[in-house]
């Protein structure tokens, strides 16, 4: 059964704000696998790209991952096995990334 994005309401009232080098990965965003945040959403003031792992497989995340435009707001559930994830910033300048999690009830 499909999932409806626009039901789902922040599960806090902030969003998480971290700022990525220059052409560097972030360190684990942990969202969790068993939690109501599995869903969760993502901005960024610059082009980014964004690899979802668990804590035995994640590795850096790199130019070669899933792209996300400067400005775009993208929603994902967290695939079976992962519990978090991480940015790249693609760009010569720092880089802010906000996003929520996503409360399922």
């Amino acid at each position: 059964m499909a999932e409806f994005q626009g039901i789902f309401p922040p599960a806090k009232e902030r969003s998480t704000q971290l700022a990525v080098a220059a052409t560097t990965s972030s360190a684990d965003i942990v969202i969790g696998s068993s939690s109501s945040e599995t869903i969760f959403v993502i901005t960024a003031s610059g082009a980014i790209t964004i690899r979802f792992g668990n804590a035995t497989n994640i590795g850096n995340a790199d130019a070669t991952d899933w792209p996300i435009a400067s400005g775009a707001v993208q929603e994902f559930a967290l695939p079976t096995g992962c519990d978090r994830f991480r940015v790249f910033n693609t760009g010569a300048a720092s880089v802010n990334v906000n996003y929520w999690g996503l409360a399922k009830n």
